[in-house]
């Protein structure tokens, strides 16, 4: 358990007037697979920030003569924009393209040459190679679903080239005034998590991130805790304090935030998000009060398409 500083003052309520979660228009794909016990970690933490750069800003359709992953980002571009060294790009753009990872097309734009972000490759530990491409998987949310291919979807807005860039600090701490998603201060670690947590988030049953895997709770002296499944930190490969330790540091810089919700019985075993807890609430029998971590960068599509404008504070 870890506890929450400062619970109080960072739980959402009701009476705020002031918005607190902010509705993104635009998601992309993040392979789930690449977040697991048995997948391997990508070499360093720059080739992970490339990977996630250029996830985000591929093709997302086959419209306009274009293939779903293609993207057409030079290496000088993102040397300048993620603030790398020439060989640092080529060495992760390389091993990125041997690991199946992306492809290099051979098309030229200009000077720049199309690559094309692919499916994530399968692993087999210790095969030879150990990585086997999946580039006949379209990588789109409907190719994926055919192929049993598990992804997360991920706010665009969150992911700003500030957090991307390369940080040349020796200790990785969130540091000055900047919110933390504007700092360069993520490595594997952070980032790992903070997908993964996008990976549990429901808010059409939760509100949030699953209660059963990131768990809040109070002690008799009304301090407030938050738990981590075990299944969790497997899957992240880190010990459970590293673990709790960093979604707390999350929590305290407002990346997310505590609500409490209530969840409510459906039947045969089902229940739903039934809204935030206000003083307008009105309890029904089956309704239980749950705290959860809710992201401050949610998806608009969800929120309309389940009709939970009125259920959110905003």
């Amino acid at each position: 358990m870890k506890a929450i500083r400062n619970f109080s003052s960072l739980l959402i309520n009701g009476n705020m007037n002031t918005k607190h979660f902010v509705q993104c228009p635009s998601m992309f794909i993040m392979p789930r697979k690449i977040i697991s016990n048995i997948y391997p970690d990508f070499p360093d933490d720059d080739t992970l920030k490339i990977y996630i750069y250029l996830s985000m800003h591929c093709a997302s359709t086959g419209e306009d003569g274009q293939k779903p992953g293609d993207i057409f980002i030079g290496k000088q571009r993102i040397e300048q924009v993620l603030n790398m060294s020439t060989y640092q790009v080529n060495k992760s753009i390389d091993w990125l393209e041997k690991n199946h990872f992306i492809l290099n097309t051979k098309k030229k734009r200009g000077r720049t040459v199309l690559r094309r972000v692919l499916a994530a490759p399968d692993y087999l530990p210790g095969g030879n190679p150990s990585f086997y491409s999946c580039s006949d998987v379209a990588r789109t949310l409907e190719g994926l679903k055919a192929q049993n291919q598990g992804f997360i979807m991920l706010p665009t807005w969150l992911f700003t080239e500030k957090m991307l860039s390369a940080s040349k600090a020796k200790q990785m701490r969130f540091m000055g005034r900047a919110p933390i998603w504007e700092q360069p201060h993520w490595d594997v670690r952070k980032l790992k998590i903070l997908m993964l947590l996008y990976a549990h988030f429901w808010i059409r049953y939760f509100g949030g991130i699953d209660p059963n895997i990131v768990t809040i709770h109070r002690d008799k002296k009304r301090n407030m805790y938050l738990s981590v499944h075990d299944s969790f930190c497997c899957d992240v490969k880190e010990d459970r304090k590293d673990v709790e330790r960093t979604i707390a540091s999350f929590v305290e810089n407002g990346l997310f935030k505590p609500v409490l919700v209530v969840i409510r019985e459906q039947g045969f075993g089902e229940s739903v998000y039934a809204g935030d807890v206000t003083k307008q609430y009105f309890p029904e029998f089956y309704d239980k009060q749950v705290y959860v971590l809710r992201p401050t960068f949610i998806f608009k599509q969800q929120v309309d398409e389940y009709k939970l404008e009125e259920l959110l504070i905003p």
